[in-house]
């Protein structure tokens, strides 16, 4: 598989306006080793965020939290965390995948739970949201086919997995678009959910 040069050319520029870089690490993991070995493509260095690290460690230790009904499949950070980006005082998004007819159900349990431990950001939280989970998606299993932007491609290819990591391939494998437009590798997009 070759690197659509196209396609490295507007994420390096869509990571750009976020101040970040295209690393040849993480174009490893979208389009495999031999693509990156082969191309004439340079990458941006790795760039440090001292909070990032922080916020998606406290992400992992609060996944009980968010683990409500049995019903959750998947969570995953993203947004600003999961891009490399984070500020001291930013949230952290999270990305959710329910079992099917469950997330009206898994909203509410979520909200009655956090009247008690308030790690959910809310309207009355205004700019006090330093670390609380912003809840930036949550779907059931046969919501997760998105649109095939570039936005998508990013929140999907930069999403840090933390619950069941492995169904985050099949995410990627009912998004079709990631392999016939963006050249993702095939490796991603395993067809099996576990």
């Amino acid at each position: 598989m070759y690197i659509p040069k196209k396609v490295v050319v507007d994420l390096t520029k869509f990571r750009a306006l976020m101040g970040c870089n295209l690393t040849e690490e993480k174009a490893r993991y979208i389009w495999g080793k031999n693509s990156v070995k082969n191309s004439d493509i340079s990458f941006g260095k790795e760039q440090t965020n001292e909070y990032v690290d922080s916020k998606i460690e406290l992400a992992k230790k609060n996944v009980k939290f968010l683990c409500v009904g049995n019903v959750v499949k998947f969570i995953g950070v993203s947004g600003s965390v999961a891009a490399g980006f984070a500020k001291e005082e930013d949230d952290i998004d999270v990305f959710v995948v329910v079992k099917n007819d469950t997330a009206w159900i898994y909203r509410a349990l979520l909200v009655f739970k956090n009247i008690f431990h308030h790690r959910i950001r809310t309207k009355w939280d205004g700019e006090r949201v330093k670390d609380k989970f912003c809840l930036n998606l949550i779907c059931e299993e046969r919501d997760v086919v998105f649109e095939d932007d570039m936005f998508n491609f990013h929140e999907l290819m930069y999403l840090v997995p933390i619950f069941n990591e492995k169904y985050l391939n099949y995410v990627y494998s009912r998004n079709v678009w990631l392999r016939e437009i963006y050249g993702v590798k095939g490796e991603l997009m395993v067809n099996r959910v576990s």
